[in-house]
This record gives structure tokens, sequence and C-alpha cells, in this order.
């Protein structure tokens, strides 16, 4: 892909912030949008909380995850068009 995105994981479920060292099953709901270059391009604010992220094949889609089967909840996704700047 032509940009590295990054998800800033600083919150509990709910948004609460936390400290890094509170909690190791940390969420966030912040990507932040680099090339290759290092350079930022956008802040994209997501407006449910997770885990982790992945990227489509295709580069225009980015997936929220939780990984909450760890703690006995159903995992959940989303899904995010990156093309729709914001």
């Amino acid at each position: 892909n032509e940009h590295i995105y990054i998800l800033l994981r600083d919150s509990d479920r709910k948004g609460k912030k936390f400290n890094k060292w509170e909690t190791p099953y940390i969420y966030g709901n912040t990507i932040i949008e680099y090339d290759w270059d290092g350079n930022k391009k956008r802040i994209i604010h997501l407006d449910h909380y997770g885990q982790e992220i992945l990227l489509s094949e295709d580069g225009k889609t980015v997936y929220l995850l939780t990984n909450d089967y760890l703690e006995g909840l159903v995992p959940e996704f989303w899904s995010y068009d990156l093309s729709i700047k914001k």
C-alpha cells in the first residue's frame, strides 16, 4: 500500500483513557495515516473502539477489530471506507 496506518490504543471499550501500564487490553478509535517517508497525511477518528486494524487488499477499506474472546465476550469488527475524507 502507499500508506501506513497506525491505531492509537489508549482507552477502554467505552473510551475512558488509560495509562500504558494500567491494562494489557487497550482499545483505540484513532488511526494516523503516514506515507512511506514518515509524513503524517491525516488523522481518522472512528466511531467505535477496537484493538487491531486490518487493511483490505485493495487498500480502500480499514477494518477495526476487538479480541474480546479472551475475556469471554463476542469479538466485533467494523469497516471504514478510506476514500471518504473527513
